[in-house]
């Protein structure tokens, strides 16, 4: 059993040790995240992509192939544009967001859209735009939710002490981060400015 964002139970497969493996490879996708901020605390985000066969089709994690592009959007959109993700299992470290910039998709609508079955979170948003929002969201389009094991949601709360800390701090986000939604605006612009030293040789490469 799982719950939704305001507690209620919900119906979903329970976690188990096939699960826990991928949980462990999402937070160490986490750790490498790149953050696109020198001013404020952006999260460390894995995720990993696993096919309704427990197949594992790709892993990644914030920053990626391009700073400030999210995982689930690196992993949908760049590595696993062309699989057929119809009842796979999404893992991701942070919740997904549902609030973006007119010209950007959350995240957790592009996990609708994929036709994901199965979402296993690690952590709740703090952002107050998307605390609980990103469950509910996927929980209302039929998506089963699960959570990471304890010990494991106890590390990535951890390793993101100081994007947790920037939210509690900042409950009002209008007023504390008029540019920042928690998560990446970088996705759509043109990066006319950038050198090469933005990029990871893997996004060279791609």
């Amino acid at each position: 059993m799982s719950s939704d964002a305001s507690g209620r139970s919900t119906q979903s497969s329970a976690v188990d040790a096939a699960d826990r493996k991928f949980m462990q490879i999402a937070f160490d996708e986490m750790v490498r995240s790149r953050s696109e901020h020198k001013e404020k605390s952006d999260p460390m985000v894995g995720a990993v992509l696993v096919d309704k066969d427990g197949r594992h089709l790709g892993s990644t994690y914030r920053g990626d192939l391009r700073v400030g592009d999210h995982a689930e959007f690196t992993l949908i959109e760049r590595y696993l544009s062309d699989a057929n993700l119809e009842g796979a299992t999404l893992y991701v470290t942070l919740e997904p967001c549902v609030k973006r910039s007119a010209t950007k998709t959350p995240c957790a609508e592009r996990i609708k859209d994929a036709r994901i079955g199965r979402v296993v979170v690690g952590m709740p948003d703090p952002n107050p735009d998307i605390r609980g929002k990103g469950l509910q969201y996927l929980l209302d389009n039929g998506i089963k939710v699960d959570f990471f094991d304890f010990e494991l949601f106890t590390k990535i709360k951890e390793a993101n002490a100081a994007f947790i800390e920037y939210w509690t701090n900042h409950q009002n986000p209008e007023s504390a981060a008029p540019n920042f939604e928690g998560a990446s605006t970088k996705e759509v612009e043109i990066l006319s400015h950038v050198s090469l030293e933005a990029l990871s040789e893997k996004a060279i490469s791609y």
